[in-house]
C-alpha cells in the first residue's frame, strides 16, 4: 500500500464529516498556508513507514505509518467559539478514523486500523483567527503475503 492509499483513506473520513475542506497541497511547507485553505482545509503529513513481521502463520506482516493532521478552520469572530467548533468536528473526524467496523478482518485481504493518539488546537502561525487541530495518528496496514486457509 502507498502513501497515496492511507492519505485517500483519511481524506474520505475528513470529507465525511467536514465536507468543505480543502487540502492544503504544498507536501511539507506549512507556513505558507493560502486564504482559501485557512479559511477551512487540512494537511497530511506522513511519517516514516515501520514494517513489522506479526506472525509466521500465513506469514502476517503490518505497516506502521504515523501521520500527522492538520484540520484548519476559520475562528471567526470570537476564537475561543471557533476553537470549540473546530475541537468538535475533529473529534467526530477521529471517531470515523478509529471506528472498527469499518475494517473487516479477512485472512486473504490487506485491511487498515487506526488510532488517534492525540490532538488539540494551536494557532496558525500568521493568522490569529485560523484555528488548526493536530492530529498524531498511527495508521496499521496489515497483510498476508503467503495465503493460507486453515
Amino acid at each position: 500500500m502507498s502513501y497515496y492509499d492511507y492519505r485517500t483513506f483519511l481524506k474520505s473520513k475528513i470529507k465525511l464529516i467536514c465536507p468543505d475542506l480543502k487540502e492544503h497541497k504544498d507536501g511539507f511547507n506549512r507556513d505558507n498556508i493560502d486564504s482559501i485553505t485557512a479559511s477551512g482545509g487540512h494537511h497530511i503529513l506522513p511519517g516514516i513507514i515501520r514494517s513489522e513481521f506479526i506472525t509466521a502463520q500465513c506469514d502476517w506482516y503490518q505497516d506502521v505509518m504515523p501521520i500527522n493532521l492538520w484540520l484548519i478552520f476559520c475562528g471567526g469572530r470570537y476564537v475561543k467559539e471557533g476553537i470549540d467548533y473546530a475541537l468538535s468536528k475533529a473529534s467526530c473526524i477521529r471517531n470515523e478514523i478509529i471506528a472498527r467496523d469499518q475494517y473487516p478482518i479477512e485472512p486473504d485481504k490487506i485491511h487498515i486500523r487506526s488510532e488517534v493518539l492525540n490532538f488539540g488546537a494551536i494557532g496558525a502561525p500568521t493568522n490569529d483567527n485560523t484555528v488548526i487541530i493536530e492530529m498524531n495518528i498511527n495508521l496499521y496496514l496489515e497483510y498476508c503475503t503467503n495465503y493460507c486457509a486453515n
